[in-house]
């Protein structure tokens, strides 16, 4: 966007940071232009129409004005809050795993559809009590390499029949119908190894939203 010139952008709040006294400063993850960075004035205020709109992991419509030296947001029209995905410690931590990933592949003024596809179909199947969190977590790493272009397949290590099955599902199934299946606790520990190798292998630094995760698995969360 040109000096001054505003647009409306359709996405998902990733993280935000204190400026000023009041304001806070928002990085979004958009479809139209991956990764924006804008101020909301006076979001801190109790009063502001921005307090809730603009907190991590609210997806919606952001009309964001670009002045000459940043941007701001000047209206947000929620999709969703997901506030019961919110209110769960695990989910909390798997859903800021998912968008620490998508931040750290997202580029700015680069499209980003299938990346706020695959978000928000991956948050709703996290606040589903019928998904396991680990598995959302595998399906997601595993699609998000493929929308990148660097997915390297399978490879030439041995896994059990179960396992190929539902990985011709993760890598070929529409997102919307993505989180249909369910996987035996051999199958995710299969899932679970493949897809630390992955990361391992395609992201240089620690995820702090990983070790939050480990903490939980080590206490006991599912």
């Amino acid at each position: 966007m040109s000096e001054m010139e505003s647009g409306v952008l359709t996405g998902v709040v990733i993280s935000t940071a204190e400026a000023g006294e009041y304001d806070r400063r928002v990085t979004l993850i958009t479809g139209e232009r991956g990764l924006v960075t804008a101020f909301a004035r006076g979001a801190r205020r109790q009063n502001s129409r921005f307090l809730s709109s603009t907190s991590p992991f609210t997806f919606g419509r952001f009309k964001v004005n670009q002045g000459r030296n940043s941007s701001s947001i000047a209206e947000v029209d929620v999709i969703d809050h997901f506030d019961p995905l919110k209110h769960d410690l695990s989910s909390v931590a798997y859903a800021s795993y998912l968008l620490e990933l998508s931040g750290y592949f997202s580029q700015e003024d680069m499209e980003a559809d299938e990346t706020i596809k695959l978000i928000y179909m991956s948050f709703k199947a996290l606040e589903s009590p019928c998904l396991d969190d680990r598995l959302v977590r595998r399906v997601f790493e595993i699609r998000t390499l493929i929308n990148e272009g660097i997915y390297p397949g399978p490879g030439n290590d041995r896994h059990s029949g179960s396992f190929y099955k539902a990985l011709s599902h993760i890598e070929s199934a529409p997102v919307e119908s993505l989180y249909t299946f369910r996987v035996s606790d051999e199958v995710m520990e299969e899932l679970s190894g493949f897809g630390d190798s992955l990361i391992r292998r395609y992201v240089d630094r620690p995820l702090k939203a990983a070790e939050s995760i480990s903490l939980l698995l080590a206490n006991g969360a599912p």
